[in-house]
């Protein structure tokens, strides 16, 4: 485009042609907005009852127990290190766990942020209780097992 005095001037955008732009980044935006970022994914596990986690600085793997009365095996299965059960093993519950010879456990109970001495220097076939004292706020008993070699 030329001026009068032949200078050449940039082109101006026409109105007209952003309209279709400002339309289809406004049909943008209000599908995004109607895009929930806090969905629940629909493979989301429900919560255990309780869990058994073996700490990533215990030094082997433990006996995990699904159920303590049903009079099975001395454990259900094996736990390695810095697993849980629930999702490891996918188990709804965990209600206890065993240390063979040569090695001891501590374990701890979780509330909230904190956690709480159960067992100390404890070896052999060991329950894990879910009741109101080692339950957390949401109902879930949260263990955490630390093992090492005993002296």
């Amino acid at each position: 485009m030329r001026s009068e005095k032949g200078k050449i001037l940039p082109l101006a955008p026409r109105k007209d042609t952003m309209r279709p732009l400002r339309s289809m980044t406004a049909l943008a935006l209000t599908v995004i907005a109607a895009i929930p970022f806090t969905a629940t994914p629909a493979s989301a596990d429900p919560l255990p009852l309780s869990y058994i986690h073996n700490s990533y600085a215990s030094e082997v793997g433990i006996g995990v127990v699904y159920e303590t009365s049903d009079g099975g095996a001395i454990y259900d299965a094996i736990l390695p290190i810095n697993r849980r059960t629930d999702r490891h093993l996918k188990w709804a519950q965990a209600e206890g766990y065993y240390i063979g010879p040569g090695y001891c456990a501590n374990s701890f109970y979780r509330k909230g942020r904190e956690e709480h001495q159960y067992d100390l220097h404890a070896t052999g076939q060991l329950y894990t209780p879910r009741n109101l004292t080692t339950m957390d706020t949401d109902g879930v008993a949260r263990w955490l097992v630390h093992t090492f070699r005993c002296s």
